[in-house]
């Protein structure tokens, strides 16, 4: 079967409500794990990914109880074949390497592939607020998405209620300062830090933007002058 008509008929299964219906039934023909990893007909090994496909409209609702435009935002298929991946055996070559693999066979496009490979790179919430602003930061428009597939993905009631715990302090984040993290403005130019710390242009420079970015993002340095004088200062 042509790469494409799999990727489609894929997309397809995860786009509906009841994915976990369909990864169930290719559980059942033994195209779920072995697909996946690289090797068609491999017994099925569903481990909890089925299970996280169930619990995401949950999630979604609780999401949704709390702030409606957030919801509104999830990606729920990008979440459904983060599942897939999420509960692959760990051994080498390991989850990454397993989604390099499917996208090179042509059975996900790269753009799709670039959002799973996202969301795979957290097991659970961040519980600090500096941990929260960096998951924000970094998720950027797929945050709301990284959130409720986390949530899915929190088997066992302590772990449940730990994503719920840090569920509403981190969406009083995202509303507050959401568009200052997903981007934070430019508070010097590439000419100013040249000017500031008498260098010629090149990587120093980039580093040193870099620098007052992360400190943005960390809550830090909020205006031009918090900025001059972490460049100035930077312990």
């Amino acid at each position: 079967v042509a790469a494409e008509r799999v990727r489609d008929e894929l997309s397809l299964s995860f786009a509906h409500p009841e994915a976990h219906r369909g990864l169930a039934l290719l559980v059942a023909l033994d195209l779920y794990p072995g697909l996946w990893l690289g090797q068609p007909g491999e017994p099925g090994r569903p481990g909890g990914a089925i299970a996280e496909l169930e619990a995401l409209p949950e999630r979604v609702r609780d999401l949704r109880e709390i702030d409606t435009d957030a919801a509104d935002r999830i990606e729920a298929d990008v979440a459904r074949h983060t599942a897939a991946f999420a509960h692959l055996p760990l051994d080498s070559p390991g989850r990454f390497a397993r989604l390099e693999g499917f996208r090179d066979a042509g059975y996900m496009t790269r753009q799709q592939a670039a959002k799973v490979a996202l969301l795979l790179g957290w097991e659970e919430l961040p519980a600090s607020e500096l941990g929260q602003r960096r998951f924000l930061h970094r998720a950027g428009p797929l945050w709301v998405t990284a959130v409720a597939s986390l949530g899915a993905r929190a088997t066992g009631t302590s772990a449940l209620e730990r994503w719920r715990t840090h569920l509403r302090p981190l969406l009083d984040l995202a509303r507050r300062e959401g568009g200052t993290l997903f981007d934070p403005p430019r508070l010097l130019t590439g000419g100013e830090v040249q000017e500031l710390l008498g260098v010629p242009p090149g990587p120093e420079v980039g580093r040193a933007l870099a620098v007052v970015r992360q400190a943005q993002v960390d809550g830090r340095v909020r205006t031009r002058e918090e900025a001059v004088s972490l460049l100035k200062c930077p312990t």
